[in-house]
């Protein structure tokens, strides 16, 4: 019976680490990607320097984060082929409309590099945003993965924790720059973020925006306005909705972090994001039943925020 028990748990073990490495796409673009910076320094062809008036881009937040996206898209799509089985046949079928609104954009993504009179632009993208279309081609494999990824192997809560470990990383960065003592500006992290060959950069290194603004690693603020836009209606549901006491701690953390970037990143796009995004979350998942349960915790979420919309639009 000992020999029994002990090879169920080493079958469990092991099926536990495989499912991690099937998750483990997801887990890079919710909890690595995010927070990569690093230095490169690129040559711009002619239509990008008669744009930017520079020969050569000097990115921090952009290129290797496109690079690691592309990377994810392809292991998304060996980790497919290493998983069809019937039921991920099944699954296709089931989901169908996700993979032809993703044909669907596709196919509009490739008639728009087809057309393009800047073909370079379209491929690789531009300064600050390398997003050209192998990174959207990525995009749609992850999405696609995510979509059809069988559902045993999906540990909820991981997800939970990768997207709270960005934002706690992102809250920390985005404390110093409140404070105006950037982590980026210290020697210690410019000698991570910059390679030793472009050491000469490191003392005319300066800041991308003004004192007191939380951009975090995402280059410009307004980033971290959709950053939170997204972030802000998930805590708050499993706040609301999740019966253990652990996520609801959890989420709540997470909820004062992401507010706090908010803020201190001055992204009114971001508040409006916020504020719209959680009025319809109301109205598609409340029914009155619900609403008439939870008034209170509904009404101290509300007011809140009415309050914070309030102050960002009608101040400057």
């Amino acid at each position: 019976k000992m020999n029994i028990k002990n090879k169920n748990n080493k079958n469990i073990r092991k099926k536990i680490n495989i499912d991690y490495i099937y998750m483990l796409p997801i887990i890079l673009i919710l909890s690595i990607i995010p927070l990569i910076v690093r230095m490169k320094i690129l040559p711009l062809n002619e239509v990008l320097l008669y744009w930017t008036g520079v020969k050569v881009d000097i990115d921090f937040f952009s290129y290797y984060k496109a690079i690691f996206i592309i990377l994810t898209g392809v292991l998304s799509l060996i980790l497919i082929f290493f998983q069809y089985t019937k039921d991920t046949v099944f699954s296709i079928k089931e989901k169908k409309k996700y993979y032809i609104t993703t044909v669907m954009y596709t196919f509009f993504i490739g008639l728009s590099v087809f057309f393009s009179e800047y073909k370079r632009v379209s491929i690789y993208g531009g300064p600050q945003r390398y997003e050209g279309i192998f990174v959207l081609f990525s995009y749609i494999l992850i999405l696609l993965y995510a979509v059809t990824i069988n559902k045993s192997r999906i540990k909820k809560e991981v997800y939970i924790y990768c997207i709270s470990f960005c934002l706690i990383i992102m809250g920390i960065v985005g404390y110093f720059q409140y404070i105006d003592k950037d982590l980026f500006m210290t020697d210690y992290f410019k000698s991570i973020i910059i390679p030793s060959d472009y050491t000469q950069y490191i003392e005319n290194m300066e800041k991308p925006f003004y004192n007191h603004i939380i951009y975090g690693t995402l280059y410009h603020y307004n980033y971290i306005g959709s950053l939170t836009g997204m972030t802000i209606p998930l805590f708050l549901s499993i706040l609301i909705f999740s019966n253990k006491i652990k996520m609801k701690i959890l989420s709540l953390a997470i909820l004062a972090i992401s507010t706090f970037i908010l803020v201190g990143s001055t992204a009114r796009s971001g508040v409006i994001a916020v504020t719209i995004s959680i009025l319809v979350f109301m109205m598609f998942i409340f029914d009155i039943e619900i609403i008439r349960k939870h008034k209170k915790n509904i009404l101290i979420l509300i007011i809140p925020l009415i309050l914070l919309s309030s102050v960002f639009i009608f101040t400057k």
